[in-house]
């Protein structure tokens, strides 16, 4: 797994957590 979807899936778990606009 590259980096950028590393980055990509731990954003998008932090927005399920708390969503950000």
């Amino acid at each position: 797994m590259s980096i950028l979807m590393f980055v990509l899936s731990s954003v998008h778990a932090y927005n399920m957590t708390m969503p950000v606009l």
